[in-house]
């Protein structure tokens, strides 16, 4: 009988290294794939809630009629004054570079026609101010806003540190302590409930908070105006992203995945803004310039994963008509700053470089600023064209008194003709004074003599 081996099943150790390569290369595929699908996801999202920030701007604007000042964003977010804007650093009298907390107050990227002076224009910087947003007031205290509006638009409102939630649809014009007595209202236990949606809204997907800028004069009702943007938006090559250079209204920032500069949920800056990359710095350095980029998550210097999201002035025309006059058809400019006419950069509201032709002129002033910007070489249009019109005077029997010129605007006077004061007649010699041959009479000098050229 011839005996045959017999063998146990199972897989050699050369099968076995080929499944554990081939596990390791789909698993590495599957890993990097599901990463590439949560940056995705955290794009996507972080883009929506500044979408919603936005919109939450726009609704508190149409109310208030200014943008919100910003929130602290070094306060731990279930503080509860996290979330409420500090307009404190916009009085003219707390200088450039003053700080409160992580609100700071900055010099803007240009200078408007809102203060009268040449400076740049205040920009206030900080974090999202969504209890604000949420309360659509400018008042920081719940009692405050229940008082004066008679009622809460919010889930959860903080009285002296403590959070409470209302249990019914109760509106009531009483004060917000009274109804807390009422029972209109429940204590949160363990003051570490907070309305997580909303404040979900001042953070990105990374749990970074947003960085919010705006320009000052537009954080304040009385000096609001749409041309009054002093916030720098520009690309990774340094060129402007808005119109009028330099003229956003606000900015908003999520710092990316690597958050460099932010602050986290607690308050705290957990990755300090770098001086390189040079693109990343721009959004973190406490400055008035933001760089708007392509994201690149190449490692180097031009490594860049920050969202931006801005507001800035748009006028959908420049021109309208008006009957305002009398005139039909009549245009006027609806552009806040100044028209040039052969130059690209008019320092007046009317700048003409070159001859300007029309068959009536409406000015209070006419000016040749040529010489100097000031009203010395301008005069009254009234002088030439007006119901006196133009001319000199005398008292003195045979003396005559001619126009020589005009003078410029002197203090309040708009300008006058100048005069050459009383000139005898001249001795008329029998046949008159007459031009050499070829040659015409042109003007009459001071002496009475007539003035000939030749043509």
């Amino acid at each position: 009988m011839t005996k045959h081996p017999s063998y146990s099943g199972g897989f050699t150790l050369f099968e076995l290294s080929v499944v554990m390569v081939a596990s390791g290369v789909l698993l590495v595929a599957g890993i990097r794939s599901y990463d590439i699908y949560t940056k995705h996801q955290r794009f996507t999202e972080t883009y929506e809630r500044m979408n919603a920030i936005k919109a939450s701007f726009s609704d508190f604007t149409n109310s208030i009629t200014r943008y919100p000042c910003p929130a602290d964003p070094s306060l731990d977010m279930m503080d509860p004054n996290a979330g409420v804007e500090n307009c404190s650093l916009m009085p003219t009298t707390i200088p450039i570079g003053t700080c409160v907390g992580g609100i700071c107050k900055v010099a803007g990227a240009r200078d408007t026609e809102a203060d009268g002076d040449a400076d740049p224009d205040p920009v206030l910087t900080g974090g999202v101010p969504f209890r604000t947003l949420r309360w659509a007031s400018a008042t920081a205290s719940a009692t405050d806003w229940v008082t004066s509006h008679g009622y809460v638009v919010d889930d959860i409102v903080w009285e002296n540190s403590v959070p409470y939630k209302c249990v019914s649809d109760h509106i009531s014009t009483a004060a917000f302590a009274t109804d807390i007595t009422a029972g209109m209202w429940m204590f949160l236990e363990g003051n570490k409930t907070a309305n997580i949606m909303h404040m979900e809204l001042a953070q990105d997907a990374w749990e970074h908070q947003f960085t919010y800028a705006v320009s000052g004069y537009l954080a304040q009702a009385a000096t609001f105006d749409s041309a009054y943007g002093s916030v720098a938006i520009r690309n990774e090559f340094g060129n402007t992203l808005v119109q009028p250079t330099d003229g956003a209204h606000y900015v908003l920032v999520s710092h990316g995945d690597n958050g460099l500069g932010s602050h986290n949920i607690n308050g705290n800056i957990t990755f300090s803004c770098p001086a390189s990359p040079a693109l990343e710095e721009s959004n973190c350095n406490g400055g008035s310039v933001f760089i708007d980029g392509l994201r690149t998550m190449m490692p180097g210097i031009g490594y860049f994963d920050d969202l931006v999201m801005y507001e800035t002035y748009v006028i959908s025309r420049l021109w309208d008509y008006s009957n305002a006059f009398g005139f039909e058809n009549s245009l006027y400019n609806l552009n806040n700053g100044n028209v040039g006419i052969g130059t690209d950069n008019p320092a007046y509201k009317m700048d003409i470089i070159g001859s300007a032709s029309g068959d009536n002129v409406n000015s209070p002033l006419l000016c040749d600023y040529t010489h100097d910007s000031g009203n010395a070489y301008c005069f009254d249009p009234d002088i030439l064209g007006g119901v006196t019109g133009i001319g000199c005077t005398t008292a003195t029997p045979n003396n005559i008194n001619l126009v020589i010129g005009i003078a410029g605007q002197d203090g309040a006077n708009p300008g006058y003709v100048l005069c050459s004061g009383d000139i005898p007649l001249p001795i008329l010699t029998p046949g008159g004074q007459t031009c050499p041959a070829g040659q015409f009479i042109v003007g009459i000098n001071l002496f009475g003599t007539i003035v000939c050229e030749t043509p």
